[in-house]
């Protein structure tokens, strides 16, 4: 991973990709991220995404929708949504 992270949510994607979003950074205590990337199974490696999330998210949920964009609901003493298009 570009980003060391826990408690993200890994998306399988309509293209195949798997997308990690959010979590804590890894060693950090409880910094929530605002990042995303890509897994590629075919390069395979990791690529960060852009635009980051407006906030960041832990223990939040991701759910794929039809049109292929990705809902982030909820996290740690959130109540926010907001879609993540890659």
């Amino acid at each position: 991973m570009t980003t060391a992270r826990s408690w993200t949510t890994a998306t399988l994607l309509t293209n195949g990709k798997v997308m990690f979003a959010g979590g804590l950074a890894a060693f950090s205590g409880s910094l929530p991220l605002s990042s995303a990337e890509l897994y590629d199974q075919t390069t395979p490696g990791f690529t960060a995404l852009a635009p980051l999330m407006s906030v960041g998210r832990d223990f939040h949920t991701a759910t794929v929708l039809v049109n292929g964009q990705v809902l982030l609901a909820g996290g740690y003493g959130l109540s926010s949504a907001e879609l993540f298009v890659y």
